[in-house]
């Protein structure tokens, strides 16, 4: 029999139920955070991939604040195959990520070279973009990596915000709740 675990949306004990086949159990747990929990999420031009999505999935549902540089924009899942004996082998791009409002975060296209092999690697073009809406109905946009909420291109804002939660947190060691 497998297991398998989701999150519910409410507050409760975790549930169990069993599916009708016999041969799968799925839990259901309450969350780690309430709803209500909003989060900073700090992001720059390399973050980048799984972590994109993550970002782009706390933005679409306007769960927090996307705070930071537009990311790098890896929007491709790629699968490497040999050619033959040699060391050579050949990228296949097998899907996209996107994130849960339909974004695709990909941030360059490739186009065929003209009377050559191979691609050449553009950036998207602003017009080429798609507009989409946040859960209470903001404007983002795909093709271009998640873009911060509030953009900041200081450095060392990861280690000035890491300073402020560390401070907030032993000012408020007994509150957690409240971060």
């Amino acid at each position: 029999m497998t297991r398998s675990t989701f999150e519910t949306t409410y507050n409760s004990d975790p549930i169990a139920m069993r599916i009708p086949n016999g041969q799968q159990e799925v839990v259901f747990h309450p969350p780690l955070l309430k709803k209500d929990t909003k989060l900073v999420v700090l992001v720059n031009r390399g973050t980048a991939s799984a972590a994109e999505i993550v970002s782009g999935a706390i933005q679409d549902h306007d769960r927090g604040i996307i705070l930071g540089e537009t990311t790098y924009g890896k929007g491709l899942v790629q699968q490497l195959q040999r050619l033959g004996q040699g060391g050579q082998q050949i990228k296949f791009t097998i899907g996209k990520y996107y994130t849960p409002s339909g974004r695709c975060i990909q941030s360059k296209a490739y186009t065929a070279k003209k009377g050559e092999l191979g691609t050449d690697e553009v950036k998207v073009k602003d017009q080429d973009r798609k507009e989409f809406f946040t859960d209470s109905g903001r404007k983002v946009r795909d093709g271009g990596g998640i873009e911060p909420d509030i953009a900041k291109k200081d450095p060392q804002v990861g280690l000035k915000f890491h300073g402020f939660l560390k401070n907030t947190q032993n000012q408020n060691h007994h509150h957690h709740d409240t971060l």
